[in-house]
């Protein structure tokens, strides 16, 4: 037996269904609850009070689509493969890095929805661990050291996220290394991670190639681009960054009739990237020296969304 139920207060439309004498599943979009069937008829009100508890674990499992300018950074693993939280406690108990600073009030057939996790003095929240966000491959158009699927093939992934103490500072830069830091350390530990999805530049980045490129980047080294910030062709033959938003509010774009070698122009454009990453947004035009020796010029575009360059 199965039935749509409409007009309840949150959500609007619950489809459920008997899974077995026992029990009932209740879906909306694309999450499923069970609980425990009624002796009495099962009814509209009975959904409803299932849906109060799916309210709850739904608070702490992020929309993808509103996590851009986030800072979510994603533990990716194939379907079936994610750990739950007493396996993450499990993995990290010990290490002098990484502890467990908070965990929610109740826990769940499953465990724990979601574990605070210290670092460095700061905090991240850990998400997913009751119930894995599915992912899809198309969220991801750049890759290192794995390749994109051909398909739309879903992955399950668990969200490291600042701490609500850290909105609004999860782009600067001590804050940012300590969140890949973390990142990289528990990644370490988990069996099974398929690879790191850094939404901010739709890149999939394998395990053991992040880990490197972080550690790389906190001995003293580049920000690494590509990685956490992209390079992807226009249509019209320009470069264009993609993530460098996230620090400074701005994608550089290389313009076209200005390279005559793509990979100079890939060249340069990394370290412009870098540079803006440390000077911050650029409002006003400047004339610089390029990396090559050549001079050019930095242009903030008319809506302040980007920063253009061009060969003096």
């Amino acid at each position: 037996m199965s039935a749509a139920i409409w007009g309840l207060p949150w959500p609007k439309v619950v489809s459920w269904a008997f899974s077995s004498p026992s029990s009932v599943r209740i879906r909306f979009g694309s999450f499923t609850f069970s609980g425990t069937r009624p002796e009495t008829d099962f009814s509209a009100k009975d959904a409803n009070s299932l849906c109060k508890g799916a309210r709850r674990a739904i608070s702490n499992r992020p929309d993808i689509d509103t996590l851009r300018d986030q800072g979510a950074l994603f533990l990716v693993f194939e379907p079936g493969r994610c750990p739950r939280s007493d396996q993450v406690e499990q993995a990290i108990e010990g290490t002098a890095k990484v502890s467990v600073s908070n965990r929610p009030v109740n826990e769940s057939a499953d465990g724990y929805a979601w574990l605070e996790l210290l670092i460095e003095g700061l905090t991240f929240d850990l998400k997913g661990l009751d119930q894995p966000i599915s992912v899809k491959a198309t969220k991801f158009q750049h890759s290192i050291g794995i390749s994109l699927p051909e398909v739309d093939d879903a992955y399950q992934a668990l969200i490291l996220l600042p701490g609500p103490h850290l909105a609004g500072g999860q782009s600067q830069l001590p804050i940012f290394r300590a969140h890949m830091a973390l990142g990289a350390n528990i990644g370490a530990l988990l069996p099974g991670l398929r690879a790191f999805g850094w939404l901010e530049s739709e890149t999939l980045i394998s395990g053991d190639r992040f880990a490197e490129l972080i550690d790389q980047w906190l001995q003293g080294g580049a920000l690494p681009v590509p990685g956490l910030i992209a390079l992807r062709n226009t249509m019209d033959g320009g470069l264009q960054s993609v993530g460098l938003s996230f620090f400074t509010g701005q994608e550089l774009r290389i313009e076209p009739e200005q390279w005559i070698d793509p990979d100079n122009a890939r060249r340069q454009a990394v370290r412009l990237i870098q540079q803006l990453v440390l000077s911050g947004k650029l409002e006003t035009t400047e004339q610089i020296i390029g990396p090559d020796g050549n001079p050019l010029r930095l242009e903030p575009s008319s809506n302040e969304k980007f920063v253009r360059v061009w060969r003096d």
